[in-house]
């Protein structure tokens, strides 16, 4: 972990979704990948070869507030695909994003809920938003900006 990390880190509540077509749109504030960890536990999480089990935790402003995404699964799948579909390399802070739970998936275990499947729409910073965010002060938090892509709009009209 950076000192920045420790800094920078939220407790912002984590961004529920609990039926089928609940939509979170919001601008980045700040990006973290870290170590997933047991539910139950709070152990750290490895793969079967001893590799760490990653995640994404996206801190975004809804206009409520802040909120974290908890990315890992098929809703990290689709924020990989938005974002290779575009030809970028990550998302930055700044860049403004929709995840809609939109279906779900096939279940692989009979014992087990189908994994929730999502839909991600994404839009990189302009530099005046950047610029916006960075002087930014607690007592002047910059309005989010909605999303105005086309797929933002394609997301939210199949809602």
């Amino acid at each position: 972990m950076e000192i920045d990390d420790l800094f920078a880190s939220s407790g912002a509540p984590a961004l529920k979704f609990p039926t089928t077509g609940t939509t979170h749109v919001g601008t980045i504030r700040h990006l973290e990948a870290r170590q997933q960890r047991d539910f139950d536990k709070g152990e750290p999480l490895t793969w079967d070869d001893g590799t760490p089990r990653m995640e994404l935790i996206i801190t975004i402003d809804t206009g409520d507030g802040d909120g974290r995404l908890f990315m890992k699964g098929s809703m990290l799948g689709a924020l990989r695909d938005e974002i290779r579909r575009q030809g970028l390399k990550r998302p930055e802070v700044g860049g403004k994003i929709a995840v809609k739970y939109s279906h779900d998936g096939e279940a692989k275990n009979p014992k087990l809920s189908p994994p929730k499947m999502y839909q991600i729409a994404y839009e990189p910073p302009t530099v005046a938003a950047v610029e916006q965010l960075i002087a930014a002060t607690p007592s002047s938090k910059p309005e989010p900006d909605t999303l105005n892509s086309d797929a933002l709009a394609a997301l939210l009209s199949s809602q």
